[in-house]
């Protein structure tokens, strides 16, 4: 699986705080769908939000058509490979192959130049 953590304020959305979500960001909502359809592309929802704010963030995206693997978790395939033993320990750290954020300097124009699915086939069989 490739798994991809994006961050929301800044990254989704064009807002950079609680109070100023601001409006979606179209290269990398689109991105993310190449990736939600990938077979082996997984989605993390990566942001400091909490309680209410948390919960509008992923209704904010639920309404661009974005529905995520997991939220401030590791995803699926991850889980599973702790719970075989395959990754020791369970860190709070969420591992990703990439993580999408506004705050990491290049890291949202390199996610919107990877070829998703190609990227996704190279990690099929990790």
């Amino acid at each position: 699986m490739f798994i991809v953590a994006v961050d929301y304020d800044g990254t989704l959305y064009d807002g950079s705080s609680l109070e100023e979500t601001g409006v979606p960001r179209n290269d990398v909502v689109a991105k993310v769908r190449d990736c939600m359809d990938s077979e082996n592309c997984e989605i993390i929802l990566w942001t400091c939000r909490t309680g209410e704010y948390l919960a509008e963030a992923v209704n904010n995206c639920k309404e661009l058509g974005i529905f995520f693997d997991a939220v401030n978790n590791h995803s699926p395939s991850t889980i599973k490979r702790i719970k075989s033993g395959d990754l020791s320990g369970n860190s709070r750290k969420i591992h990703a192959d990439i993580y999408v954020d506004d705050k990491a300097p290049g890291s949202i124009d390199l996610f919107l130049q990877i070829d998703i699915n190609e990227t996704a086939r190279n990690f099929e069989n990790r």
